[in-house]
């Protein structure tokens, strides 16, 4: 009977690899900026960094092309970024166009057997307040501390602060403005960033890691774009890693990724930056830097 009962546990387990090898699909993403020098006169030289796409959680880059040599490749949030180095003419323009060829599967942490560690460097940053991360403001500390009151271990703390944000923002769309945390919490509205943002400040306020990443996803039936800024939060537990956190859609509880989402930037940022795109350059050369995302393109081919 024993025996019977470890054949039909293995049986199990190969339907379970064989079903989420099946539900794993490719896509070919890509994305272009058009940079250019608007001077009459003058040559301008300067850098662009452009968040790289890599295998993390519920991804696997297959290949990158680029139109444009890699001038160095550099980490941020435990991630990397490409450099691109730019010497143009006057009234030059050049299109970078950017390529990834990824596999997407859904992803859970808790069956992952994948711990996404955090270095001792970032704990501090991802524990510290914010430009709208307001986690030393006194509402957000009462708040964080009366929702996980009766949390009894690290795990349950970052649920209750799921669900109390799931349940507590409305969502009001918010067009190419953030207001944070504190606004989300004094108000009850907010978008996406809100829902993110709000969720990464109540965790740090009780001493849990925690950080932005930004998503893009994409329409199940077509394949097309559906969102390519969408905000989510990470926590990081001390047991399994970094894991997902979604109160804004979809998700009924954490840890998880579709096979129709990735992330594609981990951490706020705080720099120069133009639609997904940051840069270098000096300031006399500035005003004569024109730098313009001509978007996301994806297409399913598996």
């Amino acid at each position: 009977m024993k025996k019977i009962f470890l054949i039909i546990i293995t049986l199990l387990s190969i339907c379970f690899q064989v079903s989420a090898y099946d539900n794993s699909r490719e896509y070919i993403i890509e994305r272009r900026y058009l940079v250019k020098n608007t001077s009459t006169s003058k040559t301008i030289s300067f850098l662009t960094f452009v968040p790289d796409l890599t295998s993390y959680m519920n991804s696997r880059v297959l290949k990158r092309v680029t139109s444009k040599p890699v001038y160095k490749i550099r980490k941020e949030h435990n991630a990397r970024v490409l450099m691109f180095k730019h010497t143009l003419n006057p009234g030059q323009r050049e299109i970078l166009k950017i390529t990834w060829r990824v596999r997407l599967k859904p992803y859970n942490v808790f069956t992952s057997g994948i711990k996404y560690e955090m270095g001792n460097v970032d704990k501090a940053r991802y524990l510290q307040s914010e430009k709208y991360m307001e986690a030393d403001s006194p509402l957000i500390i009462r708040t964080a501390k009366r929702i996980t009151r009766y949390a009894y271990n690290e795990l349950e703390k970052i649920k209750a602060v799921f669900y109390f944000v799931k349940r507590t923002i409305n969502y009001t769309e918010f067009p190419n403005r953030t207001y944070g945390a504190l606004y989300a919490l004094k108000n009850r509205i907010g978008d996406c960033s809100e829902y993110g943002l709000l969720s990464v400040a109540l965790l740090r306020a009780i001493g849990i890691p925690a950080r932005i990443a930004t998503v893009l996803a994409i329409r199940k039936s077509s394949g097309r774009k559906r969102f390519d800024n969408h905000v989510i939060a990470e926590v990081y537990s001390s047991e399994y890693g970094w894991l997902p956190l979604e109160p804004f859609f979809g998700h009924k509880t954490i840890g998880r990724l579709r096979n129709y989402e990735v992330i594609m930037r981990r951490g706020w940022r705080t720099d120069n930056f133009t639609s997904w795109m940051s840069y270098r350059i000096s300031r006399r050369l500035n005003r004569y830097k024109k730098i313009k995302m001509l978007g996301h393109t994806w297409r399913r081919i598996k």
